[in-house]
């Protein structure tokens, strides 16, 4: 609950845990990820809180999908054709005065040339911290819950733009550097699969072992990127 009190175990109560004890409890965690998992592809996770998530950030979301639509419209190169459309062309004035009809210019967008390749779609991954420390002190400053509304805007402003923007999502925690949710040309098509996305962020919080990787989670994450 928001403002509820944390109570952490001292470092050095957690010295006196054994290799053995730490070692079981890691992999009771993991099992219970397995487990909650196997639930939130059968049912695709708690729609009302997703809906929770999108109503917070529908603002957002439709300012960042203007910002990308411009970006992809920019992407574009346009250039002036000549007809009896548009505004007047400056150029043909006499022409108008004549009574010439084709004295009009308006933009469009450019065929492409023979021979030219496709234009490929930006390419872009979004890394998403799912540590312990997560869902621990998510009661507490609701750091989990902004994660997730910032995965929701982010996947909901992309919908649609799939030619322009190739996007991946992956989280990390202290089990490992790099869990992939949403794969490169893979993009959750309705919002169940953008709730599954979120549902396994929120395990991954909750059920993974303490621990950072941070680092080696931004250097694989690059790769990633290099190698799509």
């Amino acid at each position: 609950k928001p403002g509820q009190r944390v109570r952490q175990v001292s470092d050095e109560a957690k010295k006196q845990v054994d290799a053995e004890a730490q070692a079981a409890a890691r992999q009771l965690g993991q099992e219970a990820l397995r487990r909650r998992l196997e639930e939130i592809h059968l049912s695709g996770g708690d729609y009302n809180f997703y809906s929770n998530l999108l109503s917070s950030v529908q603002g957002e979301i439709e300012r960042l999908r203007a910002v990308l639509s411009g970006a992809a419209a920019r992407q574009l190169e346009r250039h002036w054709r000549r007809g009896q459309e548009g505004e007047l062309d400056e150029t043909r004035l006499v022409d108008a005065l004549a009574g010439e009809a084709n004295v009009f210019r308006r933009r469009k967008e450019r065929e492409p040339r023979p021979g030219e390749p496709p234009m490929r779609p930006k390419r872009a991954l979004f890394l998403f911290d799912a540590s312990a420390s997560m869902y621990r002190f998510n009661g507490s400053d609701g750091r989990l819950r902004r994660t997730c509304e910032t995965a929701v805007m982010i996947m909901e402003a992309l919908q649609g733009l799939e030619a322009r923007f190739d996007y991946a999502v992956y989280c990390h925690d202290g089990d490992s550097p790099l869990q992939e949710l949403v794969p490169f040309g893979q993009p959750p098509m309705d919002e169940r699969g953008r709730l599954t996305v979120v549902s396994k962020l929120v395990a991954s919080a909750q059920y993974c072992s303490s621990g950072d990787n941070t680092v080696e989670a931004i250097e694989q994450a690059r790769q990633k990127v290099m190698e799509a």
